[in-house]
């Protein structure tokens, strides 16, 4: 009892509060109790069909909100009394379906009652729809109508504007207040001046255009159109009556699979915003099969990618793509029969069978869409034939035992390999021609001795000059993880040159014999035995810096590497490779042996491809390399391999120098370039292009093949249906244990068949990847570049490298370009788009763009100045000729050596400060600077004093020189960092001169005018060069100073801003607004959640009303306002 009397007096006090306040009362929400409770309406459709058809759909589809036109509930009184008896029943009325939803709201459309109102009617619109609401519930059994939904309310803004918008829903609310209000509108504006009316909003096509393509921000009808769908958001987090409904009104349903993407983007979409969705193919909502939700609520995350990298997926593409090379699927006959066999053998479960109606109507013609044979690259020749005759290892057996882990033999701390005494095997190999320098450059046309030398030399100075500066990479050690362990690369390259020289395998020892009168082992134990001591230093660097830098084309081998002997240090080889290089080891071997032992380029291949060899076994080794070059050269230049190809052989053959086993090795590799060449410039080339042309189709599935269309449907399901990897994996599951499983001939028309129906579902995964990576790349920019490397990075960023290779196989830069071209073509109709184009296009010099060029320049207007000085007064702003030759030096190096440390620093600090200030995050600014001042302060007076010290025991121990280096050198680095953090705080919309930060800055500048007005005309000479020294040091002294206290001032300004304000707390407003408006209490048996809800109404009343109260006394000159206001 006492818990219902205390219900009883809070309901009291809401009603009280509810009359006491007049009109302001009753716009305050919190006062009054919801309508419905949103939480409640999961699920809406729109029909304008025959109401005596709802019975088919109600209970079925689970449609809470059910939205009828007033029209047809108008005129539904005959035909109920029709239905009733067609149905022969009396007590059953199609009122009874309408009743049995949780909701059913009647629609107007306005604009068609406006037109009817202009032409019949006269006095206001409110009384002809108050008129016309009222007719209609009065014929309907009581209370089932509980809302007016507003459609194309856009339209009576045009004609009554928005002040007559607000009265008529305020008049509405007023006659109807328990009746539910949804508006169509998409004006910011209009929604905040009519939100206390309303219920909810109605939105149309907001998320996708008619003809099903998505729409982006940069798409909206109003630029604040963004603005108000996350108004719309921020509503329904705070009232439990308010509720958006997105309508989006599609073409006819063409049953294709981009619906299944744009289902996923859309279903995305509307649960990030948190409204109801619904989609229609018929703009006038006939369709009965159009009154259902949407089909799932939520979406996952898992893309086509992620499906097709489960295990099973992976293992049936391998055995198709194995499959589809043996199968000759052009020469069958493919018969109804057949796939009724070939279906019986799959035995795919009755859900996938019913999804695939169109597989018996198939034939062959159909296999040319979707199956391609990926022709694998030719495999080089055996040499087992070659082996047999090897019988005799002897030598290198026995070596072979006595040489122990070298990186074990390091880490014990030995010197050399053990080698037996009672073994013949010399450990030195005697040198030949030793050269200055060795190079391994691209095999092809050769540009002459003269010019390989210049090329070398050339490129050789440019990398002692990068090693000097330390831009070079050392493979012993890791740039990344600082140690003074061996690298992962060292360790493999070393383990690798290990397994050649202690375990060849069979192509490994093949070469090692044909290389016998070369010492290939002793050179192998030399270069490994260098590599340990450090010896033989590795450095690795960017492919550009072996490029030539000439001012004349004239062409020449490009360099993979190159060796010479260490300038600084005796005994020491440096060999230098370009990072691009596939294996490294290949190249260190190559100049290694061409460098120290003078062999000739075909030995040096030889001995190179042992690496290769150790993984071939019993194949041809070809050096990685060259295949390399061959996958990443012209078709020009593969068409010169092919055609050089017999005078290569030719040369090889009768070069006396080789013995006939190396000559046919070689004879061999140059055969396997142009096998190599031709099947680049045909079969890959023929491949890719195919590859190129689908996705410029988008992998479109054929017109007259609805297979192809039904696996696109099966593939698009699969990303809305939580489900969906399962079915896609029973699929793979069935067609591989058909392959395996039965005994089915490889080459036979049932083997054709299930490649087809594999290439179907992975063609399939394309089309719907790329349907998906298109919707992405247009939520991510919708306005690409003209160029398509924007567009690789961005598929990049999408999904993976590895993702796009094995679903296209294609790279990203080679998706690029078609995927480029359907972003640009969709670009280009954007309105907005259009409109900047034609502004940049025909853009003049106006006010503000001179402005900002102004300010742009502002780091250049001391140099300026400082030019001109100097140019025609001979003193500037920092240094004059009235210092003498020495002092002059000495200023020149402080410039020289402290400038690029001045630069990184202030960089750095320039950089972080300005985000932190246009980010408005004003203390984190100037902590942010003050840590950085601090550590660069110590970095100036190190490098100050260190120079000082310097130049002052070059010049002759002179004090003068040390104390004013220093003084100088440090108030330089001082002058240009405030300089630089007080250019960076501007306004760009104001000119330079006008904002605190540069003009202080340039304020600093002026300051160092007075040193050299009174230098230039106080002192005649150079006489008194150590007094005009000390000028300029205490005017650059006082210049940073003076910059520094204008900081500390500006910053201080910033700082104490707030406290200058009084700015009331939350609770200050609300106890204003208490006074006049108290905080509402709990109804009668209302839910907490509600209840919380109402409360955060009441808050954000109480901050618009102190709004409100500010602006009124903005203007007013009342002193009896609360002291809040002030």
């Amino acid at each position: 009892m006492a818990k219902q009397k205390k219900d009883n007096n809070n309901n009291n006090n809401n009603n009280n509060n509810n009359g006491n306040n007049g009109n302001r009362k009753n716009d305050i929400l919190a006062y009054k109790t919801p309508l419905f409770n949103s939480k409640n309406i999961q699920s809406f459709g729109v029909y304008n069909g025959d109401l005596g058809k709802l019975n088919y759909i109600n209970g079925n589809n689970n449609i809470d909100l059910l939205i009828l036109p007033i029209d047809k509930l108008l005129n539904s009184h005959n035909e109920n009394l029709k239905f009733m008896s067609e149905n022969k029943n009396p007590n059953v009325s199609y009122y009874d379906f309408v009743s049995s939803y949780k909701m059913v709201l009647t629609s107007i459309n306005v604009r068609e009652k406006w037109n009817d109102y202009q032409k019949h009617s006269k006095g206001h619109f409110f009384k002809y729809l108050k008129k016309l609401v009222k007719e209609t519930t009065n014929e309907l059994p009581q209370g089932i109508i509980q809302g007016i939904v507003f459609f194309e309310f856009s339209y009576l803004e045009e004609n009554l504007g928005i002040p007559g918008c607000v009265q008529l829903l305020a008049d509405m609310t007023s006659f109807f207040q328990s009746m539910v209000k949804l508006v169509d509108l998409d004006n910011l504006d209009l929604f905040n001046k009519v939100k206390t009316y309303i219920n909810g909003v109605v939105l149309k096509n907001s998320v996708f255009f008619e003809d099903g393509t998505q729409k982006t921000s940069l798409d909206a009808l109003t630029t604040d159109y963004p603005d108000l769908l996350q108004r719309l958001k921020n509503e329904i987090t705070i009232r439990s009556d308010f509720i958006v409904l997105d309508i989006e009104i599609m073409p006819v349903r063409q049953q294709h699979h981009e619906e299944y993407i744009r289902d996923r983007y859309y279903i995305k979409w509307l649960n990030g915003y948190g409204f109801k969705g619904f989609t229609c193919n018929n703009k006038n909502f006939l369709d009965l099969k159009e009154l259902k939700p949407l089909d799932y609520r939520t979406v996952d995350d898992d893309s086509v990618f992620e499906f097709i990298n489960d295990g099973v997926i992976k293992d049936i593409h391998l055995i198709m793509e194995e499959c589809t090379l043996h199968v000759d699927w052009r020469n069958f006959k493919i018969t109804p029969e057949i796939w009724k066999k070939t279906m019986h053998l799959i035995r795919f479960p009755k859900f996938i069978r019913e999804r695939i109606p169109s597989v018996y109507k198939t034939t062959e013609n159909d296999f040319y869409s979707a199956i391609y044979e990926k022709k694998p690259a030719p495999k080089p020749i055996s040499i087992d034939e070659i082996l047999q005759s090897i019988q005799d290892e002897g030598e290198e057996d026995e070596f072979h035992d006595l040489i122990p882990n070298i990186l074990n033999h390091i880490n014990k701390g030995s010197q050399s390999p053990v080698i037996s005494k009672s073994s013949s095997v010399k450990f030195n190999v005697p040198l030949k021609s030793k050269t200055t320098c060795s190079s391994l450059t691209y095999f092809g046309t050769s540009y002459g001795i003269t010019r390989k030398i210049d090329v070398e030399n050339s490129i050789l100075e440019v990398m002692f000059e990068l090693l000097k500066k330390k831009l070079l990479s050392h493979v012993r050690t890791s740039i990344d993880v600082p140690s003074n362990n061996f690298s992962v690369q060292f360790e493999v390259l070393m383990k690798t040159l290990d397994s050649i020289i202690k375990k060849p395998s069979k192509s490994a020892k093949y070469l090692l014999k044909i290389l016998r009168n070369y010492n290939p082992l002793k050179i192998l134990l030399n270069l490994r035995d260098g590599l340990a001591k450090n010896n033989i230093r590795v450095y690795t660097a960017t492919s550009n810096s072996f490029n030539l830098k000439e001012n004349f084309n004239i062409p020449y081998n490009l360099v993979w590497g190159l060796a010479a002997e260490d300038r600084n240090e005796s005994g020491v080889l440096l060999i230098f490779i370009s990072e691009t290089i596939p294996n490294i080891l290949e190249a260190i071997i190559h100049i290694y042996a061409k460098h120290v032992a003078g062999y000739d380029t075909k030995v040096c291949t030889i001995f190179e491809s042992l690496v290769n060899a150790q993984d071939v076994d019993n194949l041809l080794p070809i050096p990685e390399r060259m295949i390399w070059q061959l996958n990443n050269s012209s078709y020009s230049e593969k068409l010169t391999y092919i055609q050089n190809t017999r005078g290569v052989v030719r040369d090889i053959q009768r070069c006396k120098s080789l013995s006939s086993e190396q000559i046919n090795y070689l004879a061999s590799m140059a055969d396997y370039i142009k096998i190599y060449s031709e099947y680049l410039l045909i079969e890959k080339q023929r491949y890719l292009d195919y590859l190129l042309q689908c996705a410029k189709t988008g992998y479109q599935p054929t017109k007259t093949n609805n297979l192809e269309e039904e696996f696109c449907r099966i593939v698009g399901w699969a990303t809305l249906d939580p489900e969906g990897l399962n079915t896609l994996k029973v699929f793979s599951t069935c067609l591989t244990e058909a392959i395996t499983g039965t005994q089915i001939k490889i080459n036979s028309p049932y083997t054709a068949c299930i490649v087809y129906l594999f290439s179907c579902f992975w063609k399939a995964c394309r089309r719907i990847a790329w349907l998906e990576l298109f919707s992405s790349l247009v939520a991510m920019n919708p306005c690409f570049l003209p160029e398509s490397d924007q567009v690789a990075v961005s598929l990049e960023m999408t999904t993976t490298q590895a993702n796009l290779n094995f679903l296209f196989d294609l790279t990203s830069h080679q998706l690029s370009h078609p995927m480029h071209e359907l972003l640009r073509k969709r670009a280009k109709k954007i309105p907005i788009f259009k409109k900047v184009t034609d502004e940049i296009n025909n853009e003049e010099l106006n006010e503000h763009s001179a402005r900002v060029l102004a300010n742009a320049f502002l780091f250049v207007y001391p140099v300026v100045l400082d030019l001109g000085f100097s140019k025609f007064l001979g003193s500037g702003i920092f240094f004059t000729d009235r210092m003498d030759s020495e002092a002059r030096k000495c200023l020149n190096y402080v410039f020289l050596i402290l400038f690029p440390i001045i630069g990184g620093i202030i960089n750095s600090i320039a950089r972080t400060c300005t985000y932190y200030f246009f980010q408005k995050s004003i203390p984190l600014m100037l902590s942010a600077f003050i840590r950085r001042l601090s550590l660069a302060i110590v970095v100036y007076l190190v490098s100050a004093f260190v120079l000082a010290l310097t130049l002052f025991l070059s010049y002759g121990f002179k004090w003068y020189i040390f104390v004013f280096s220093f003084l100088y050198g440090i108030s330089f680095c001082l002058y240009m960092t405030f300089f630089s953090i007080l250019a960076s705080l501007k306004d760009s919309t104001q000119l330079i001169f006008t904002s605190d930060g540069p003009s202080a800055a340039l304020k600093g500048v002026c300051i160092m005018i007075v040193p050299m007005c009174i230098s230039r005309f106080v002192f005649a000479d150079d006489s008194y060069s150590v007094v005009v020294w000390a000028i300029y040091s205490v005017g650059l002294t006082i210049s940073w100073i003076y910059m520094a206290y204008e900081y500390r001032c500006i910053a201080k300004d910033y700082m104490d801003w707030p406290f200058s304000l009084n700015v009331p707390t939350e609770s200050d407003i609300q106890n204003l607004f208490e006074k006049s408006y108290p905080k509402p209490l709990p109804f009668l048996n209302e839910e907490q959640e509600l209840y919380e809800k109402r409360i955060r109404l009441w808050e954000r009343a109480a901050r618009e009303h102190y709004m409100d109260t500010v602006t009124k006394a903005l203007g007013s000159k009342s002193k009896n306002l609360a002291t809040i206001i002030y």
